[in-house]
């Protein structure tokens, strides 16, 4: 053994220059190895959330500037969804926020956002990006906000979860969705101008013009919606 950590292989690629850093501090030459007291103090422990790597924050950015793009409907069912999903099916997801929530505070600022994607984003980017995930309009991201943006494909088109929106939106229990029903839920986050071009586009799923969806219909909704 020559003392030298090298940090070589995919199997580096996301582990934050923080961490790397310790363990080269570790892992070497009694001569440069630190003490469990400077171990302790070093920045990576001493900021217990885990800073995220260059490729992670691509991956996030991409995630996020595709859900920038989709319809208020699509960003609405995917709120409601991520709300139901099961800790265990989102914990990298939940990692990742806490990475980015600088604060602590529960909520992703611009500020936060700017010092974490400086460099992958311009700052109207960022600002661009923040007002079209910020469904409550309240000029931050929430969590479940973010959940929503992020949310992986394989999640988002879970049987269990999307039953559940179905179950959610079949207010009366005939296992098919109105077009009244899907307004009532659309009137209470967007504009009355807004939830009309919505009905509009839900009749295109409509297969048999019966102006109810079925499952069959909204899980192919869904599917149209990710791609």
């Amino acid at each position: 053994m020559k003392g030298e950590l090298k940090f070589e292989g995919p199997a580096w690629d996301n582990i934050s220059k923080e961490a790397k850093d310790l363990l080269s501090k570790i892992i070497c030459k009694e001569a440069c190895r630190f003490s469990t007291e400077k171990i302790l103090e070093h920045e990576w422990l001493a900021n217990p959330t885990e800073k995220l790597s260059s490729n992670e924050l691509v991956t996030v950015t991409a995630k996020l500037k595709k859900y920038s793009s989709s319809i208020k409907l699509e960003k609405a069912l995917r709120c409601y969804i991520s709300s139901k999903i099961e800790n265990e099916d989102i914990q990298k997801l939940k990692n990742t926020f806490k990475a980015l929530d600088i604060n602590g505070d529960g909520k992703l600022s611009y500020e936060e956002f700017l010092q974490s994607f400086k460099g992958l984003m311009s700052p109207d980017q960022i600002k661009k990006l923040i007002t079209s995930i910020d469904v409550d309009s309240n000029g931050n991201i929430s969590y479940n906000e973010f959940l929503a943006a992020a949310i992986e494909e394989h999640i988002f088109l879970n049987n269990d979860y999307a039953l559940d929106s179905f179950k959610y939106l079949d207010t009366d229990k005939n296992r098919k969705i109105s077009l009244n029903e899907f307004k009532s839920f659309l009137s209470k986050i967007f504009s009355e101008e807004y939830t009309k071009q919505m009905l509009e586009i839900i009749k295109l799923f409509d297969l048999n013009s019966d102006e109810e969806i079925d499952w069959f219909e909204f899980k192919r909704m869904l599917k149209k919606f990710w791609k």
